[in-house]
């Protein structure tokens, strides 16, 4: 009993920090401290109290911060809340990560495998890979070092899952696929299943087997219930540091560059290359066999069906220059008079013609 009040009791000291320590380990500049405090936790500036850090990254938000509670703030040097403790940062969201790093850290690497997981012949696993409740592993896949599998996931027969990748609860991924270094897969993410490819043959609508792979590179971040289908042939491939939100879906033989984001329910059909750093809002759908050009932006719902050059925003449906498309909804706002005006003209018309 005493043993777990002193391991509880360290556990604590070890998260025991200042407001001028994180000042110092971040590096930023600190303002309007006049007594230093142990900093209790970090949350918004609505739900702080004593003790606890929030951040201001808008100046909007100060009349907020100002009635705030909060014992000190990270700001930057636009948002510094008058007569209140802040560290100044470039971006508050630098010192968020280490507050949300330090308070709640990840669980530490430990070689564990759970009694009801299966792992089939001829797998490799890496050192302090952790394998939770029933998971399943089969044959010949490989497993990196740190590599954390948790509970339900199933990993298919030659499959390749690199160092210090986070597989959330019930993903499966599909045999044959490659799976890159610190990769994370929400809840539900399938990688691997078939390419939605059918021939009539026959008169009859038949199955094309896909036999290809999905390769996803280092610093992946997958969302919950996001399918990534299988190439037919080859291979469909996400990029690294490509992330995707929840309900994503990715066709067969789609190609997405580096670093580019896919916001809930995006959807690309096969054979579609996505450059680098393109942004795809929520519900975006593109056709396939396209082109979408490096850091090009698709807002919201926009539809598209054809190719998108690079560095441009497009919006609606069928997409479309921003610009042409605010200009059209500006329009929209004034059909019924533009409705009456016409009817108008086409009655004055109707009697010139009638006179004449």
């Amino acid at each position: 009993m005493e043993e777990g009040i002193v391991a509880h009791a360290s556990a604590l000291n070890e998260k025991r920090i200042t407001f001028a320590e994180v000042a110092r380990r971040l590096g930023g500049e600190l303002v309007g401290l006049k007594e230093d405090f142990v900093v209790q936790g970090v949350t918004t500036v609505e739900e702080a109290g004593p003790g606890w850090v929030s951040f201001v990254g808008s100046s909007r938000y100060l009349p907020e911060a100002r009635a705030s509670k909060a014992s000190g703030f990270l700001a930057t040097a636009k948002t510094i809340v008058p007569d209140r403790p802040c560290i100044v940062l470039d971006n508050v969201w630098k010192g968020m990560l280490f507050l949300l790093k330090h308070f709640f850290p990840p669980p530490p690497a430990q070689a564990f495998v759970h009694a009801t997981a299966i792992v089939g012949e001829g797998v490799s696993l890496g050192e302090e890979v952790w394998i939770g409740p029933y998971v399943v592993i089969e044959d010949n896949a490989v497993i990196g070092d740190r590599a954390r599998i948790n509970a339900q996931c199933f990993i298919g027969r030659e499959t390749r899952i690199g160092d210090d990748c986070l597989l959330h609860p019930r993903v499966c991924v599909l045999q044959g696929c490659e799976i890159g270094r610190r990769v994370i897969l929400h809840p539900g993410v399938v990688v691997g299943t078939d390419g939605f490819k059918y021939e009539f043959i026959d008169g009859a609508l038949t199955k094309i087997p896909q036999v290809g792979k999905v390769v996803i590179e280092d610093d992946v971040e997958l969302g919950a219930n996001t399918c990534v289908d299988r190439a037919s042939l080859t291979e469909t491939r996400i990029g690294r540091g490509v992330k995707m939100d929840n309900l994503v879906q990715i066709g067969h033989n789609v190609a997405i560059g580096k670093g580019s984001v896919l916001c809930a329910q995006a959807g690309i059909a096969g054979s579609t290359r996505v450059g680098e750093n393109v942004f795809m809002g929520g519900q975006v759908g593109v056709a396939d066999n396209l082109e979408v050009g490096d850091r090009a932006k698709l807002g919201a719902q926009a539809g598209v069906k054809g190719n998108v050059p690079p560095d441009v925003y497009y919006l609606g449906a069928p997409a479309m220059p921003a610009k042409h498309f605010m200009r059209i909804c500006a329009d929209w706002n004034h059909l019924g008079e533009m409705r009456q005006k016409l009817r108008q003209i086409e009655e004055k018309l109707a009697a010139l013609g009638g006179n004449k």
